[in-house]
């Protein structure tokens, strides 16, 4: 499970709100930092070369740092926190439904 190791601790870069309105097609390169995201509303398409996933509504989604992907979506919103991890906690991008949240 994410996380479950001892010793974990991350230089936060920046927490930022993101709101798209319109269909957008971006493509992310070359990015060296992490990203963990809790995802209000929306749904999007996020495809690398491990596969493809698609967060939806209430999910948290982790982008490893220099993971090239594509990301389509619509109308989301959500939180991102940017970081630097102190260790590796994924080689792939991860999509988690928690059981409680408050809508």
């Amino acid at each position: 499970m994410l996380l479950e190791e001892t010793g974990f601790a991350a230089e936060v870069i920046d927490v930022m709100d993101f709101r798209q309105r319109r269909r957008v097609r971006c493509v992310n390169t070359n990015r060296r930092f992490w990203s963990l995201s809790y995802r209000y509303s929306g749904e999007s398409v996020l495809q690398s070369a491990a596969g493809k996933v698609n967060p939806t509504p209430h999910s948290i989604t982790l982008i490893p740092a220099n993971m090239d992907y594509v990301r389509i979506g619509k109308e989301e919103i959500l939180t991102a926190i940017h970081f630097h991890p102190n260790k590796q906690i994924a080689s792939k991008i991860g999509v988690f439904n928690p059981t409680d949240y408050t809508e």
